[in-house]
């Protein structure tokens, strides 16, 4: 029995729910300029009764308050109404309609309550930069219920400009293409409508989109992330969330920071594509505002990883050849070439720009030291576009000297030659003769020091050159190693002239004349002098091969005893001066 009730019940109603009279589709309440209100609807669709007896309009000052009958419309196609001396400009009244057509059992319904007020101010979300490039531009749908869609507003170089009109209450978003959020920050603002083209109250508070810059600096690797605050959000933003895409992969959450408008990205590598991008999000919701996408390809200063002095050797005009090995992929400035005299306090003597690129290995020859002096060391010490200097190993020249003995022997010595990162191995002496390099012997590493037997009836052998050659084994820091050679100046030896002279001779004998024998005597001034027992000059010669035959002015002098004096001075070499005394025979 309850069911059966509970049936008639749900039938009941039913049927008195699909009993209704639709009221006039009002859209719109406008206030003349005459302060009258007119009335814009549309017509109702009603499927029951035929008596219709008008369109009922009802007015309140107070949408909390009953309404009161304003005025019956009788004519069923009538859509306007005209509320005359309304003041509308002054007071705000608030209209509704019902239908009344003569429909038993039916209900009339109310249509919506609208008052002749301008939409109310739409409330902007936020903007943002979408991953196309384009700006979204969010909004809360407007709280008036005439509103009929929403005018975008975008500014221009002139001004705010409408760039279009967005239908449907509801519709709270839109896509701009045709700005450039990368240029500048994008402003916008946005006014409701209603069905009759009434414009809203205009948002007086545009919103902007944020503009983000980056730039790296070359020597740290740092880039600066900096971007315009959004200003807009009654509470700002909570944080900022920082996003990067790397040689065009997806993007990557980096890093939370607070409301903030900077931030620095530390881990960029040479070679790399990097798009940037900032979300912020606005504070006590999840909403994200996103800046526009910052492209940098990454160009850093690759600094010199290492330099190796490689060697230091004299070549056949005795110049200095210096050569290094250093990091090809380090982007220099300049680099300098620094030598010291072997007191280890270095000094540059060539600076050399470096424009573009570098190969693995260089060298460079000093011309501007005599080798034959004294040993020299060297180093090389890199600069970057950065101020970022590294300092080579030092290597130093072997400097070779010697003399000639009167022993026939031609003695010389060098200085080790030093390298850091080198072990030497040996020294091999080096004799050139007649143009020719003919090695002598090779020796230890621990020697420095050699005789060279000359041949004293050969007058070419009278001066003798020489250079030595060290062979090391350079291991690099790196774990490679080559081997080097390194060779010292060329030192020519003279050896000393030498005078030998007879003690006797027999001017009718078999050594009929009086001079010196010359070993190594190529001369440049040759003189000998003959004395009397009274110290009187009795003969006197500027050649060699010119001896005294024992006669002044043609005529013999006594046998006895005379003193000689000869001066022989060498084309290279000391002079030598030797006294004696001889025994003339008849």
């Amino acid at each position: 029995m309850k069911t059966i009730f509970s049936l008639c019940i749900g039938i009941s109603l039913s049927l008195s729910l699909s009993a209704q009279i639709n009221p006039p589709d009002l859209l719109c309440v406008t206030t003349l300029f005459n302060g009258d209100i007119e009335l814009t609807w549309d017509l109702p669709t009603n499927t029951c009764g035929s008596t219709f007896n008008g369109y009922r309009v009802y007015i309140s000052n107070d949408p909390t308050q009953p309404f009161n009958l304003l005025t019956i419309i009788t004519n069923p196609n009538q859509t306007t109404y005209t509320h005359a001396n309304a003041n509308g400009t002054n007071v705000t009244w608030y209209y509704y309609l019902t239908t009344d057509l003569v429909c038993p059992n039916e209900i009339p319904l109310q249509s919506v309550t609208l008052n002749n007020r301008p939409p109310e101010v739409t409330e902007i979300d936020y903007v943002t930069v979408n991953d196309a490039g384009n700006i979204e531009l969010h909004w809360l749908e407007n709280t008036s219920p005439e509103t009929f869609g929403y005018i975008i507003f975008w500014e221009s170089n002139s001004g705010f400009v409408a760039i279009d009109t967005v239908v449907g209450r509801s519709i709270t978003n839109y896509e701009h293409a045709g700005a450039d959020p990368t240029a500048k920050q994008e402003s916008y603002t946005i006014v409701a409508i209603d069905q009759c083209g009434n414009i809203g109250l205009v948002n007086d508070e545009p919103h902007r989109t944020i503009l983000l810059d980056a730039s790296i600096d070359r020597c740290t690797r740092e880039v600066t992330l900096n971007w315009t605050p959004y200003t807009t959000w009654s509470n700002g933003a909570s944080n900022h969330q920082i996003w990067v895409s790397t040689n065009g992969g997806a993007p990557e959450f980096v890093n939370y920071i607070g409301d903030t408008t900077q931030h620095i990205y530390y881990d960029a590598n040479d070679g790399d594509q990097l798009e940037f991008f900032v979300a912020a999000v606005k504070s006590g919701t999840s909403t994200r505002s996103q800046t526009n996408r910052v492209a940098l390809n990454v160009d850093v200063v690759q600094p010199m990883s290492y330099i190796y002095l490689s060697n230091v050797s004299i070549d056949s005009d005795n110049q200095v050849n210096v050569s290094w090995k250093w990091d090809d992929n380090a982007d220099l400035s300049l680099y300098d070439a620094l030598r010291s005299d072997s007191s280890l306090t270095f000094s540059t003597f060539h600076t050399e720009n470096i424009p573009s690129g570098i190969s693995s290995s260089a060298s460079l020859i000093d011309s501007t030291v005599n080798p034959n002096v004294q040993s020299y060391d060297y180093r090389i010490e890199s600069m970057d576009s950065c101020g970022n200097s590294v300092l080579s190993n030092y290597g130093s020249t072997i400097h070779l000297a010697g003399e000639g003995r009167l022993s026939f022997e031609n003695i010389i010595y060098w200085t080790p030659f030093r390298i850091v990162y080198g072990e030497i191995e040996d020294y091999t002496i080096y004799k050139i003769e007649d143009g020719v390099e003919t090695p002598l012997e090779t020796v230890n590493f621990l020697t420095n020091r050699y005789e060279d037997e000359i041949d004293g009836y050969d007058e070419a052998q009278a001066s003798a050159c020489y250079f030595v050659v060290a062979r090391a084994r350079m291991n690099y820091p790196d774990g490679t190693s080559e081997t080097i050679f390194s060779r010292s100046n060329t030192y020519c030896v003279q050896q000393p002239v030498r005078l030998r002279v007879p003690n006797a001779f027999v001017p009718r004998g078999e050594s009929p004349e009086f001079k010196p024998v010359l070993v190594f005597g190529e001369t440049a001034d040759f003189t000998m002098r003959i004395f009397n027992r009274w110290g009187t000059m009795i003969f006197e010669s500027n050649d060699p091969n010119a001896g005294w035959d024992g006669r002044i002015d043609g005529r013999g002098v006594q046998q006895g005893i005379y003193t000689y004096q000869m001066v022989v001075t060498p084309i290279n070499g000391d002079v030598v001066e030797q006294t004696g005394s001889v025994m003339l025979i008849r």
